[in-house]
């Protein structure tokens, strides 16, 4: 008699133990302690975390809240959808559209099919990391000089971002230069070092761009195409080290550079390469006289031949394309 309550009491509290098991659920990643969370998120790369943000909404909520281990985005457009690169190459998820809606895809393999457009799909990624307040960056990067449209989401997004963006390198390749102008002020003056930038269309309002504190503050600037001989040097004088790609140099900007840029105390590094996009067939020479205004010996009617001189602390290099002026470490 005694045996058989002692069963049924190990039988009942069996059954109890089984229902509990089965109210509770298996155990789930948030069973664990969570410094053993943090610790496998942190050894997730980019891709992984944007995979597992997508389990469920503790899991998001987890992710969202961790700062980004990559330090470089890259977007920009390909044939039959986009790519997003979240660090290096390798992490590079592609965008391809099918019908109304689009598969994502990274190294090949199928991360998962999204009822949005490609551009939707792309922007709801990216968007996770721009809301995050600890997202900086080494470099931004966008390359839609032939998608206006990519462009223009960009802009919606940064826009309803309360903060500015961190990075200290943007490189932009946009049709209009109004766009260039409207991207950088969303960034973080000071922190933005370098600006490097191609448009199309509309230099005409470069002078807005000399207005924003993101300019006055940057170290290095790239400009890529610039489609008059009067580009404005003096706004240069901040800067250590700028690459401009210009139809034509001046006697007078040649001056502007040996008086004025050479002279100030920050200046190291300096390129101009003719370059003229609406004349790629027949690009000019650089004049006689230019090359004298920095070595006033020069007796040639052309550059036939590379010409390299000293000009107080600077070693000036001139081809028949370019000029270049870099400083000498031990001038003596």
């Amino acid at each position: 008699m005694e045996a058989n309550q002692i069963n049924e009491k190990m039988a009942k509290k069996l059954t109890d133990e089984l229902k509990a098991i089965e109210i509770s659920g298996p155990p789930s990643l948030f069973d664990m302690p969570m410094c053993v969370m943090h610790t496998i998120v942190d050894n997730l790369d980019a891709i992984d975390r944007l995979i597992l943000r997508y389990v469920n909404r503790k899991l998001r909520n987890f992710v969202d809240n961790k700062k980004p281990i990559f330090k470089n985005v890259k977007v920009y457009s390909v044939v039959g959808g986009y790519n997003l690169v979240l660090g290096h190459d390798k992490s590079t998820i592609f965008y391809d559209s099918k019908g109304s809606g689009c598969i994502a895809r990274c190294d090949g393999r199928r991360m998962r099919k999204i009822n949005k457009s490609s551009l939707a799909a792309l922007f709801g990624d990216l968007e996770v990391w721009m809301k995050n307040p600890q997202l900086q960056l080494d470099k931004f990067s966008l390359y839609a000089v032939c998608d206006d449209e990519l462009t223009t989401n960009l802009l919606k997004k940064i826009t309803n971002v309360e903060y500015m963006f961190h990075a200290k390198s943007i490189y932009l390749s946009v049709a209009k230069f109004s766009n260039v102008i409207s991207i950088l002020s969303h960034f973080k003056p000071g922190f933005l070092e370098e600006i490097v930038f191609f448009c199309h269309s509309g230099h005409e309002s470069i002078h807005e761009l000399f207005l924003l504190e993101q300019w006055k503050q940057v170290k290095s600037v790239f400009i890529k195409w610039f489609p008059f001989d009067d580009f404005p040097f003096e706004h240069l004088v901040h800067v250590s080290c700028f690459e401009l790609n210009l139809p034509r140099i001046s006697v007078s900007v040649a001056i502007i550079i040996r008086d004025v840029l050479m002279k100030t105390a920050q200046f190291e590094y300096g390129k101009i390469r003719l370059y003229d996009l609406n004349n790629m067939d027949d690009p000019p020479d650089i004049e006689a006289d230019v090359v004298r205004v920095f070595n006033p010996n020069f007796v040639d009617e052309y550059v036939t031949r590379p010409l390299q001189f000293k000009v107080e602390q600077f070693l000036v290099t001139i081809h028949k394309r370019s000029l270049r002026i870099k400083k000498i470490e031990n001038p003596r």
